[in-house]
C-alpha cells in the first residue's frame, strides 16, 4: 500500500483590515520530488455578495484571489490555491475547501 504521509492539524486566524479569516489547516506530508514541501488543506466560509465568484478573474473580484493574497501575507511568499469546487457571482459558501503547497511549516 502506498505511504500517503502524516496528517496534522493547525487552525489560524488573520486578520487583514476589517475581515477575519479563521482558517482550518489539515496538512499532509508527502514526499514531493527533492522538496520539503507540504499540502494543506483549508476548509473556510464566505459571504459571496461582494465577489464575482471563486475564480481568479482578469477584471473582478474573487474569492480565491483574496485567500491567495491573504495567505501570500501570512507565508511572505506567493501562493497558489486550488479550490475543490467553485461558486458563481453573489453566492455564498458555508464549507469551502481548498488546498496549497508550500515548505513552510504551520504547526
Amino acid at each position: 500500500m502506498k505511504d500517503r504521509g502524516a496528517l496534522h492539524y493547525a487552525s489560524k486566524l488573520l486578520s487583514l483590515g476589517n475581515a477575519q479569516i479563521n482558517l482550518a489547516f489539515r496538512s499532509l506530508n508527502r514526499n514531493f520530488a527533492a522538496s520539503k514541501m507540504s499540502r494543506y488543506f483549508v476548509t473556510f466560509q464566505y459571504d459571496g455578495s461582494a465577489y464575482h465568484g471563486w475564480q481568479v478573474q482578469p477584471n473582478g473580484h474573487s474569492v480565491q484571489a483574496e485567500l491567495q493574497r491573504a495567505l501570500a501575507v501570512l507565508l511572505r511568499e506567493p501562493v497558489e490555491v486550488v479550490g475543490a469546487g467553485r461558486t458563481d457571482a453573489g453566492v455564498h459558501a458555508s464549507c469551502m475547501v481548498a488546498h496549497f503547497d508550500t515548505e513552510i511549516a504551520l504547526d
